[in-house]
């Protein structure tokens, strides 16, 4: 024989009961209702609102004064999402592409921003007055 089953031999597994003692003594919460009377209560709304889905259902629970608040509550989380669906997920934006640094001069640009007598600074400085 292994060692553990001779160690684990005379013990219970899981919880015992007590005997003469219900496994549920606290029992069932005081108003609770059975299956039964809630679908009789479900099937109550479906003649009254005159609903056929699911979503016209939740909305009439929400909509339900006689309904406690909790239940019109949970009504209404369960109608969002089929109300008010997520948008889809969108594409990635373009990558676009930055502008091309400015290309050096060349000697004969160089040659004619000289005759003209205006060099970058002066057309910049300008540019920046008319701004």
């Amino acid at each position: 024989m292994s060692k553990n089953s001779d160690s684990t031999a005379g013990q219970q597994r899981g919880r015992p009961f007590v005997k003469g003692r219900s496994g549920n003594p606290r029992g069932r919460r005081v108003g609770s209702k059975n299956t039964v009377t809630l679908r009789h209560e479900i099937w109550e709304i479906v003649q009254r609102t005159g609903s056929t889905t699911p979503i016209e259902f939740l909305l009439a629970t929400m909509n339900d004064a006689r309904r406690p608040i909790a239940t019109r509550l949970r009504a209404a989380e369960l109608a969002a999402p089929l109300l008010h669906p997520q948008c889809a997920p969108t594409t990635a934006a373009p990558q676009i592409d930055p502008p091309p640094p400015p290309r050096p001069m060349s000697n004969r640009e160089r040659a004619r921003q000289a005759a003209l007598g205006e060099s970058l600074e002066d057309i910049a400085d300008r540019l920046a007055g008319l701004l």
